[in-house]
Parts: structure tokens; C-alpha cells; sequence
């Protein structure tokens, strides 16, 4: 099953006939997760919160950022958030403050794969870590805290 292949309203679908026809037992694979792993998966994301709580801490050395992230961003999205920090050096330190799991690009979603079949957000989230991440990035730029 890949998401990325039918409507939101498919794959709801899809999801649910796959969990009724195994009853949401998973099936060992050797080469990767199946079908009733994906089901399984996208059925908790749809039924988990619709936030995930997550604590980042930003410093800044000079014009060198530090941000945390808890969990593993795809580099794409590092990238970005990189390019577009008010700093000329931002280094991101995944796996900080906690961990929520991989966090894909929405095309990475699209695609498929091992990390997208086994995340716990949804494509929306990307978007949303930029934005908080580039945010937190310009505060601490336009409020140095000096040293004492």
C-alpha cells in the first residue's frame, strides 16, 4: 500500500480492510515492513492527538546557532531550515530533548519507503518544524542573551 498512490479517503479505506482482514496482528517480514505494518501505523497516527508535544532548545555562540531537535530529521529539512537561519553557522543536534521518531519530507512520504512507512507524523509536520525551528532561530538572533 502506498499512501502516496490513492486519496486521503483511499487510504483510510485501505487501512481499514487491511486491519480487518488481519485483525491488526503483524506479519514478520524480512525485507522491510508489510502492508498490515503501514495499516497499523497510519490507523495510531489518525487516532493519536493531533499535536505532538516537542521541546527544542536554540543557543547561539556569535553569528553559530545550536538547535535541538528530538528526533531524526531528514536532511532536506535541516537543510532548509540552515538556509534560512538569521545565523551564517546553524548546526542542528538531532536525537536532543526527547525522541519522536524520523520526521520525512512530504515527498519522501509520497514515496514510500522504510522511514515514511514507520513515522509517527503526518506530512503536515515538516512544514510545521520549519516554521517553529526558523521562529525560535530569529528570536534568539534579535534577543542576544550575553554572557556574564
Amino acid at each position: 500500500m502506498t499512501a502516496a498512490a490513492l486519496p486521503a479517503e483511499g487510504v483510510t479505506l485501505a487501512a481499514e480492510e487491511i486491519l480487518a482482514r488481519t485483525g491488526g496482528t503483524i506479519t514478520p517480514m524480512a525485507d522491510g515492513v508489510g502492508d498490515d505494518y503501514i495499516a497499523l501505523l497510519l490507523n495510531e497516527i489518525w487516532e493519536s492527538a493531533d499535536t505532538i508535544p516537542v521541546e527544542q532548545t536554540c543557543f547561539a555562540l556569535g553569528d553559530c546557532a545550536f538547535l535541538t531537535f528530538p528526533g531524526e530529521l531528514y536532511t532536506e529539512i535541516g537543510l532548509r531550515i540552515k538556509a534560512a537561519s538569521p545565523f551564517a553557522h546553524t548546526y542542528i543536534v538531532d536525537l536532543a530533548d526527547g525522541y519522536i521518531g524520523y520526521i520525512p519530507t512530504r515527498q519522501a512520504i509520497a514515496e514510500g519507503g522504510y522511514a515514511e512507512d514507520t513515522r509517527h507524523v503526518d506530512a503536515e509536520a515538516e512544514e510545521i518544524i520549519f516554521k517553529r525551528s526558523l521562529a525560535l532561530l530569529r528570536s534568539i538572533h534579535a534577543n542576544p542573551t550575553p554572557l556574564e
